[in-house]
C-alpha cells in the first residue's frame, strides 16, 4: 500500500467533517468534557489547548465552563464549523499542524483527543509531544 505523507492535509474535508459532526451525540460530549476536566485538573479559569480540535465540541463544551480555550486544527471545513458554532466567540480559533504550535508556557493544560494522534506518524507525534510538555 502506497499512501501519501500527507493524506491528512486533504482527507478532513465533505464527507468525512460530515461523519464527524453527526458521530457524537451532545450527552457524549457532556460526559466527554466532565472527564477532561477532572483529568485535567485545572482551575476553571485555566487557559487550555485543544489540539485537532476538529469541530469544537470539547472546546466549546470547556469554554462554557469558564475555560480559556485556545483549539487548532489543520482543517479549515472543521475551523469554519467551529467558529460558526462559537456564538459567544469564547475560543481562540486557529489553523496549524500539531506539529507548529508557536506558544511557549501560554496554556495551563493540553488535550489532544479522538483520532486525532492515529493520523500522525510516529515522528510527527514525537515533535508534537515535545511542543506539548511546554504548556
Amino acid at each position: 500500500m502506497n499512501t501519501q505523507a500527507n493524506w491528512w492535509q486533504s482527507f478532513f474535508q465533505g464527507v468525512a467533517v460530515d461523519m464527524w459532526l453527526e458521530a457524537l451525540p451532545p450527552e457524549h460530549t457532556a460526559r466527554e468534557a466532565d472527564g477532561l476536566a477532572q483529568a485535567l485538573a485545572v482551575p476553571v479559569s485555566a487557559e487550555v489547548l485543544d489540539v485537532r480540535c476538529g469541530a469544537g465540541r470539547l472546546s466549546l463544551a470547556l469554554a462554557q465552563r469558564g475555560n480559556t480555550m485556545m483549539a487548532v486544527d489543520w482543517s479549515t471545513e472543521f475551523l469554519t464549523h467551529a467558529r460558526s458554532s462559537d456564538t459567544s466567540a469564547d475560543v481562540r480559533w486557529e489553523q496549524r499542524d500539531m506539529r507548529d504550535l508557536p506558544w511557549r508556557a501560554h496554556c495551563d493544560a493540553a488535550f489532544c483527543v479522538g483520532n486525532a494522534s492515529a493520523t500522525s506518524t510516529t515522528r510527527a507525534t514525537r515533535r508534537f509531544s515535545g511542543q506539548w510538555h511546554r504548556c
